[in-house]
């Protein structure tokens, strides 16, 4: 027990606890050091009884109050007699003994609310900075999609010329019947072997399709 450091994380040094269990010491026959209370129970009450109270209350209030940080200096020679009575048991004032002063940390109003603007200023930047942001990506995906749609319609794919016909079995067996035994079975392809009904189907389809576009294109030409 040498020196007591009083500090803040946070705001400064207010007060002294007030329920006259704050300001104490843990002989030498406390085992736990870590009490910072004066009860019974903990059986620091004793050594307690030799603070001087109101010295370390008038030097916590001329050195401490209003400070992030305080220090108490407990040794003259011995031990500082400013804040300690006689030890008569002689477990009390030892090097093994602590000495403890609970106290509260505040911070001022006016702090508290610079604290206050200065986050609502922060939160107000980064919920305009996320509405640009997001407004920019509409902006660029909105473009993007009129782009694409522009592309499509400038460029020419098979997509444009694709269509999709739905063959039943009903169907494919019509057109083997009247179609493909009849004449493709005895046609012959560009390799020279017999068409094979699919293939016979897509030149069927073929000669089909060009035959109705070409009387639709004559028929055009004339009603010019």
């Amino acid at each position: 027990m040498q020196k007591l450091v009083l500090q803040c994380p946070y705001g400064t040094i207010t007060r002294i606890m007030d329920d006259g269990k704050a300001v104490g010491i843990n002989g030498r026959d406390v085992e736990d050091k870590r009490i910072c209370r004066v009860t019974e129970a903990f059986g620091n009450v004793e050594c307690s009884n030799e603070i001087k109270l109101d010295a370390v209350a008038k030097y916590f209030k001329e050195s401490c109050e209003g400070k992030k940080h305080c220090t108490f200096d407990l040794l003259h020679e011995t031990y500082n007699p400013k804040f300690f009575m006689a030890d008569p048991t002689g477990k009390c004032l030892t090097p093994r003994t602590q000495f403890f002063v609970q106290h509260t940390c505040e911070i001022p109003e006016a702090e508290q609310e610079q604290r206050f603007n200065t986050l609502s200023f922060v939160v107000a930047t980064m919920v305009l900075a996320c509405g640009v942001y997001l407004f920019v990506l509409r902006f660029l995906s909105q473009n993007l999609d009129i782009d694409t749609v522009n592309f499509d319609i400038n460029t020419i794919t098979a997509s444009d010329f694709t269509v999709e016909l739905d063959i039943t079995p009903a169907m494919w067996q019509s057109f083997i019947e009247d179609h493909y035994k009849p004449t493709g079975s005895t046609l012959t392809d560009e390799l020279g072997g017999a068409y094979a009904p699919a293939l016979y189907l897509k030149k069927y389809l073929i000669e089909k399709v060009e035959g109705i576009l070409s009387s639709t294109l004559r028929l055009r030409k004339q009603h010019e």
